[in-house]
């Protein structure tokens, strides 16, 4: 399951999720502003990550965290956990 930890009006976040969208890649959004997200902005924090979007992959036996974003790492962070060709 990947997650996208954003928050609103970022830019970055939105062009993440479009990415994802047009590969096909199902993702849950994660909006750090929320009230019922509390647990996941504590998650969050203790990435040491204080920037969005963070995306998260978490399969049965690990987590890969993509911190530091850009459309070309992302397209890489995909490909090296087989999400994409």
């Amino acid at each position: 399951m990947i997650e996208v930890y954003t928050l609103p009006d970022c830019s970055h976040c939105q062009e993440a999720k479009n990415y994802l969208k047009e590969k096909g890649i199902s993702f849950l959004e994660i909006n750090l502003k929320k009230k019922e997200n509390r647990e996941a902005r504590i998650f969050w924090r203790s990435l040491g990550i204080y920037k969005v979007p963070v995306i998260v992959l978490k399969t049965d036996d690990k987590i890969s965290v993509l911190k530091d974003y850009s459309k070309e790492k992302l397209e890489e962070w995909l490909k090296r956990h087989g999400e994409i060709q």
